[in-house]
């Protein structure tokens, strides 16, 4: 007994937005959502002429929405979830191609149980900051450093990475004029101490502030470690 083999219809799925394959008809159809109507604009044989007649359509009764710029706005892609999303240098991401429209929204960001923002697309989560860092500066595993402390400022120019010493050391500077050394109780005087690989090493004690930290300065530059932010400290360290 023969068995007629039964041909399954052709599915195409098109490159363009507004623009889909009709299987029964076999031809493309265009159509566009207004007011959250879909509105359907025809069918056609060819898929770009399908296409340039949902543009024409959308730039006649639908202009395309966009972001405005803010002064000095520069925009460049976030390679981390893919094509149409863009961060800008003064901390801003934005989908170029909300809901498959053409039209452009800025992402709201939400704030993390840091204090940092977040932004997302779907399940994909994304630091701001790390964001920024990575489409201007580029990607890194450092830390990112808030030069002014505030982690809601995510503008390109209060951003940076840092090593870990110097991200722990701004943080610590941020409250007091000196690192790496703390008043000892006991024995009446000043502790210096730096830590390499999660261990305390001793540097010895001293009758002031000024000595203990240049002890651990000295030690930082023979072991040739980067703070940079302690050098700051200690150039600008006349008033202990």
């Amino acid at each position: 007994m023969e068995h007629t083999r039964i041909k399954k219809p052709l599915v195409k799925t098109s490159q363009y937005k507004g623009v889909c394959w009709d299987s029964t008809h076999k031809k493309w159809i265009a159509k566009i959502v207004l007011n959250g109507k879909a509105k359907y604009l025809g069918y056609f044989d060819d898929e770009e002429i399908a296409y340039n007649a949902w543009l024409d359509y959308r730039d006649k009764y639908r202009p395309r929405q966009t972001v405005a710029d803010l002064e000095g706005e520069e925009w460049r892609p976030v390679k981390k979830f893919g094509g149409n999303y863009y961060v800008s240098n003064k901390g801003r991401v934005k989908n170029t191609d909300f809901k498959r429209q053409g039209d452009e929204i800025l992402l709201k960001p939400f704030e993390d149980a840091h204090g940092y923002y977040e932004v997302k697309k779907g399940s994909i989560h994304g630091k701001v900051h790390r964001l920024v860092l990575a489409a201007f500066v580029g990607e890194s595993k450092l830390p990112a450093n808030h030069k002014d402390f505030n982690p809601k400022n995510n503008c390109l120019e209060n951003l940076e990475y840092v090593t870990q010493r110097e991200n722990v050391t701004h943080s610590v500077l941020r409250n007091r004029k000196h690192f790496g050394c703390t008043w000892d109780t006991y024995w009446n005087k000043w502790v210096s101490h730096i830590r390499i690989k999660g261990k305390s090493i001793y540097l010895g004690r001293f009758d002031n502030k000024s000595d203990a930290f240049a002890s651990y300065i000295n030690a930082v530059r023979e072991r040739g470690l980067d703070n940079k932010y302690a050098e700051e400290a200690y150039l600008n360290s006349t008033n202990f």
